[in-house]
């Protein structure tokens, strides 16, 4: 009997020419579009330049400023208040005003003033802006530094920044590190402001840059800071959770519409093969997907699992059990499409959205951790990055293959429960 239910099943998906293109279409969009605009590296922040100084060292620091991929010079402005106006048609993200007298207080040691402001309505891009800005101003100080000797020391850069720009010239900076200070006085006092709703607040800080200690970061599991890498796992997550949740729940209430669902209704078929019989295909549809974004990911990005490829493949196939359940527990208490497609687009968004797809779940208020428990994406993301990334074995993640078992046996018992025969 499950046999010919299947069968059925496959017939049916085959005579609907719909469902192929839109699983093609979805399967390219998430795999080639998603990973480059899913993207949190902040580039192109266009920055207005209010040149007090109009000297040849600000016109130096500006043309620094031009030429770095982070920053888009393409307004300058007389006034602070006419950059602002830029900011406020929406023309720039920040401001950097460069004081009155900015070079001659930087060569006579005596603290060449600049000033960025920042538009915070976007909290994290402006954040970041500014970081890139005084990281920028710091090489820039370096670099002057370098060049300048410790004989003419009038200024201080941070540690890191110096020592970069001292590696970077011909003679490594051996004759110009003798004699030089341990501490250098400060030179460029970077003040900063953030614009968020409406105008500026109050200076939140001044920063004194001195030399301290050097850092040197090492980056693992992703040396090159590629967001890409860390997306893509997550992104074929999404798209099984799409795909294997949105089409299951789709077809019995398609059925119930149709009127065919009577004659099934009316034959001894018992609950459980009928489940049965709507949740494998889908489980063989993901699991073919699945496999092609694999590929693509290894063709496209040079992507490939540092772990086990059996142990996603075990994941994988557990998890698509349990967004499938969830697609026909959605239909069995849904009368028409359009009630379906409500009730899986409002759990779908809700699961994407706290599966620390964008943020990370520990950033989360408790509240919200707490919620994310019965997220089933939530767990399959993390297995996802970590076998890609990490090359965590299957003893790692334990935890999570016990959890995504117990949302497979507690959606697909609810499934088979919910489904009511009509006389």
């Amino acid at each position: 009997m499950l046999k010919y239910l299947i069968e059925k099943e496959f017939k049916q998906i085959r005579r609907n020419s719909f469902i192929p293109r839109i699983i093609v279409g979805m399967t390219l969009m998430m795999m080639l579009v998603m990973p480059w605009a899913a993207n949190q590296e902040v580039r192109n922040i266009k920055l207005c330049v209010v040149d007090n100084d109009k000297s040849s060292l600000s016109g130096r620091l500006v043309h620094k400023l031009a030429s770095s991929d982070y920053f888009i010079t393409r307004s300058t402005a007389a006034t602070y208040s006419e950059a602002m106006k830029e900011i406020e048609a929406g023309r720039a993200d920040m401001i950097l005003e460069i004081g009155n007298g900015f070079e001659e207080d930087f060569m006579s040691n005596q603290g060449g003033r600049a000033m960025i402001s920042v538009n915070a309505v976007n909290a994290a891009k402006g954040g970041l802006g500014a970081v890139y800005l005084n990281t920028m101003l710091s090489d820039f100080a370096a670099e002057i530094a370098v060049q300048s000797g410790p004989s003419s020391l009038p200024f201080s850069c941070s540690a890191a920044a110096y020592n970069q720009a001292v590696s970077q010239t011909p003679d490594n900076g051996q004759t110009r590190l003798s004699g030089m200070p341990a501490a250098m006085p400060a030179s460029i006092t970077v003040v900063e402001q953030t614009s968020g709703q409406g105008y500026l607040s109050s200076p939140v800080s001044v920063q004194t840059l001195s030399a301290s200690f050097t850092i040197i970061p090492h980056y693992k599991f992703n040396p090159r800071l590629d967001y890409r890498i860390f997306m893509v796992p997550a992104l074929m997550v999404m798209l099984l959770t799409l795909l294997c949740g949105f089409l299951p729940a789709l077809n019995i209430v398609s059925e119930k519409e149709k009127g065919t669902i009577e004659q099934i209704n009316v034959s001894p078929v018992g609950r459980i093969s009928f489940v049965l019989a709507k949740l494998i295909p889908y489980w063989i549809m993901g699991f073919v997907v699945f496999s092609i974004v694999l590929m693509l990911a290894w063709w496209v990005y040079g992507l490939v699992p540092a772990g086990s490829l059996l142990t996603i493949y075990i994941f994988a196939a557990t998890y698509i059990l349990v967004v499938s359940a969830i697609g026909l527990v959605v239909s069995n208490y849904s009368g028409t499409i359009q009630q379906a497609m409500f009730l899986i687009f409002f759990f779908l968004i809700i699961f994407i959205l706290m599966s620390g797809l964008f943020t990370p779940i520990r950033s989360m208020p408790e509240w919200a951790q707490a919620i994310t428990i019965v997220n089933p994406l939530k767990y399959f993301m993390k297995v996802m990055r970590m076998i890609y990334l990490m090359g965590s074995s299957f003893g790692d993640l334990n935890g999570e293959y016990l959890s995504l078992c117990i949302f497979a046996l507690a959606m697909g018992s609810w499934a088979v429960l919910s489904y009511r025969k009509r006389s």
